[in-house]
């Protein structure tokens, strides 16, 4: 979850969080106008940040396939620079 312009952005999985815990979502909305403590990044946070990275890289592979219409903005690749 970002915010751009002014403009909240929700990925897949923040809209999977909102089912699994609405604390961690009020967290998450929190944190996008007052920054919060955030933990320290280890191997593992990095192990599932670049998985995560490439599996939502092979969805994007997926659907151009299968949807030929489909315009790629390089939303992904700009969001990454902003975490």
């Amino acid at each position: 979850m970002q915010k751009r312009g002014g403009q909240v952005l929700y990925s897949a999985a923040d809209i999977v969080d909102v089912f699994e815990c609405e604390h961690l979502t009020s967290r998450d909305l929190i944190n996008l106008d007052t920054a919060l403590l955030s933990t320290v990044d280890n191997d593992e946070v990095k192990l599932k940040e670049t998985k995560g990275h490439a599996h939502e890289d092979r969805f994007v592979v997926r659907l151009k396939t299968q949807h030929r219409t489909l315009k790629s903005t390089r939303w992904a690749e700009d969001c990454r620079q902003c975490i």
